[in-house]
């Protein structure tokens, strides 16, 4: 990679680290103290280079400051498309769950400034697919996936509809609407409101963990769900279910699965498969 083309920054507005002030401490980290030759895009307004743009624009790195669901995006995207330049995962969102898997603690103007001093170096990374969904963080089944949106209401202050939707699907919880884990055979034959997986060893080479999240009765399922809106449902309570390379849930009682895609929200059918494949893109990390 060429150290010499600045990178190109995208940035989330929305995202739950978003500032002015960090914002600029990142552009000019990258850009060794000169941000102003940092170009810098927001994804609420501009629109995003894919493939063909960042190859007219000479872009050899992109950097991205912003959450899991607009990194995972924007990624995905360039997947498909068959960038071959290297990206830049900084921590800019609520849970930054796949800058922390590569970067530990540290914060996105240090990981900013290891790059732009050449401390980094080139890896690649596994993803989950599922449902025509890629992940590169987390995939959360079943009910307990549409706690995200009552997230983005609380986010955006939309405290009524936040509180309307936590009713619903506490109601939701409560007619049974569950997933079983299927293959590898593991966990509560009734099924989880929650069945999550993620990808452990950093995400290079391990296989996926897999948590069944349970609740005994409406008020664990409130408690929960709040906590997922607010902190981090990881906390549990949870069974722990082992790891697999492929995976398949079922809802107990039929219908459409509600699923989480690192943050996002989406449905798929009665019955999903996930497997761990490699991503398609390089990233900058730090050396092994």
């Amino acid at each position: 990679m060429d150290q010499r083309i600045p990178p190109l920054l995208l940035v989330n507005s929305a995202s739950g680290s978003y500032s002015e002030e960090a914002v600029a401490e990142v552009r000019a980290a990258l850009g060794r103290g000169d941000g102003a030759s940092v170009r810098t895009l927001d994804c609420r307004s501009d629109e995003l280079p894919g493939r063909a743009g960042l190859e007219r624009a000479g872009t050899a790195l992109l950097a991205v400051f912003a959450g899991d669901g607009t990194i995972s995006r924007h990624l995905v995207r360039l997947e498909a498309e068959g960038w071959q330049g290297a990206v830049l995962p900084l921590p800019g969102g609520t849970q930054n769950l796949l800058a922390t898997a590569m970067f530990g603690a540290l914060g996105a103007t240090e990981i900013a400034a290891k790059s732009a001093d050449g401390q980094l170096v080139e890896t690649r990374r596994h993803c989950m697919r599922c449902a025509g969904h890629t992940a590169l963080a987390e995939i959360l089944c079943g009910p307990g996936a549409r706690w995200a949106d009552v997230r983005e209401d609380m986010r955006a202050r939309e405290m009524g509809e936040a509180a309307a939707k936590s009713i619903d699907i506490t109601r939701e919880a409560a007619s049974g609407a569950l997933v079983r884990l299927v293959d590898p055979p593991a966990g509560r034959e009734e099924g989880y409101p929650g069945l999550h997986f993620a990808l452990s060893e950093g995400g290079c080479d391990g296989a996926m963990t897999i948590r069944g999240y349970r609740m005994e009765n409406l008020g664990d399922w409130v408690r929960q769900g709040w906590a997922m809106a607010t902190r981090d449902f990881r906390e549990g309570p949870f069974d722990e279910l082992g790891t697999a390379d492929h995976a398949r849930i079922m809802a107990v009682e039929g219908g459409e699965i509600d699923l989480m895609i690192d943050g996002e929200t989406a449905r798929a059918g009665a019955r999903i498969d996930i497997a761990r494949e490699p991503f398609d893109l390089t990233f900058m990390g730090l050396p092994a």
